[in-house]
């Protein structure tokens, strides 16, 4: 099994992240920080909302790592691996 950490930054918690399909617990949307465990292999989709706390959303991180500013993306679990919804000053 894999796990995804989920977080947020600016706001760095309290961030409600919609999760699908459900994780090995059944278990979905989470309040940052939180982690779901998947199948190797498992495509997961993950939503931010566009604003936090009067903040804008900026971009996911992969890993610390720039992956996309769309709000919605999907990631393949064939790794243990942490995403962070990152938002910008109100």
């Amino acid at each position: 099994d894999v796990k995804l950490t989920v977080e947020s930054r600016n706001p760095d918690s309290g961030v409600v992240i919609s999760v699908a399909p459900g994780d090995l617990n059944s278990e979905t949307t989470g309040t940052t920080t939180f982690n779901r465990l998947y199948e190797y292999g498992k495509t997961v989709t993950l939503t931010a909302p566009t604003t936090a706390e009067d903040r804008p959303f900026l971009h996911w991180l992969f890993n610390g790592v720039v992956l996309s500013t769309n709000t919605v993306i999907s990631v393949n679990m064939l790794s243990d691996l942490t995403m962070t919804a990152v938002y910008g000053d109100p």
